[in-house]
């Protein structure tokens, strides 16, 4: 099992940016990801995308679950869920 450490100092978008990064780095082909820009400042998210936009331009598949305008928008392909609340 995969132990994952925090690295003290960081904000909660500079430690998501690390995540992201982190993974990343992996090379893996395909990316999933849960609402990736959740609860981030506006500058935060925009890194998010761009960078998952470069994963992509690389040739990886990224597919994520979202909400937010900035990543749909720079997506290739939106898949809308309605949804109904009961």
């Amino acid at each position: 099992m995969r132990r994952r450490r925090r690295i003290v100092g960081l904000d909660a978008g500079q430690q998501r940016l690390a995540d992201l990064d982190a993974e990343l780095d992996r090379r893996r082909p395909v990316l999933l990801l849960d609402e990736p820009t959740a609860h981030l400042d506006d500058h935060h998210a925009r890194e998010v995308v761009r960078r998952l936009r470069e994963a992509a331009a690389d040739g990886r598949t990224v597919l994520a679950t979202s909400h937010d305008d900035r990543l749909l928008a720079a997506a290739s392909d939106v898949i809308e869920v309605p949804y109904e609340h009961r």
